[in-house]
């Protein structure tokens, strides 16, 4: 019987911020067959020329707090599995400066722990959901240049006592109308 032996390395924080890899991120990622993510706490991939849809496999990393992926190519929607999976752990989310479509889903509420939100320079459009004022840890808030309709009223701002900066804009030629009592 031959018995083998994986060594298994475990991986608490993970920076490989401008760095050009280039390419797929499952390709990028199934380059680390032989670790354990399941304890990471912080993945930054910014500015890496990484392309694609943000594979499932990111669920799996249930304690991630950071995750940091601004500046590359990635598209589609942002998946469920972050609102589902990382509710109870994600505390910055930065999806920046990519190709990121699409309405963001009200399941955003469902990050109860998240201190920063990131979502600017991508191509999401529709509404911003009143889930938003769910968000009561949230200290910073960056919508900035998307194509954003609609109304802001305050129940999207009503348990965000804790918020220092916000920024909105739309790249599109329409308004943004804030609804707000005094």
């Amino acid at each position: 019987m031959l018995l083998e032996i994986k060594k298994i390395i475990f991986i608490k924080s993970l920076s490989l911020a401008s760095n050009q890899i280039d390419g797929g991120i499952e390709e990028f990622l199934s380059g680390f067959s032989n670790c354990s993510f399941n304890r990471m706490e912080s993945l930054d991939l910014s500015v890496c020329g990484l392309v694609g849809k943000l594979p499932s496999s990111l669920g799996m990393l249930r304690i991630l707090q950071h995750l940091v992926l601004y500046s590359n190519s990635f598209w589609g929607s942002i998946p469920e599995f972050i609102f589902s999976n990382l509710s109870s752990s994600l505390k910055t989310l930065d999806l920046s400066d990519n190709v990121f479509n699409g309405p963001i889903p009200q399941s955003l509420g469902k990050l109860s722990q998240l201190v920063s939100l990131d979502l600017s320079y991508n191509v999401f459009n529709g509404s911003i959901p009143q889930s938003l004022g769910k968000l009561s840890q949230l200290v910073s808030l960056d919508l900035f240049y998307n194509s954003w309709e609609g109304n802001l009223t305050e129940a999207h701002f009503i348990n965000l006592t804790k918020l220092n900066y916000f920024a909105v804009s739309t790249a599109q030629p329409v308004p943004i109308i804030f609804n707000l009592i005094d």
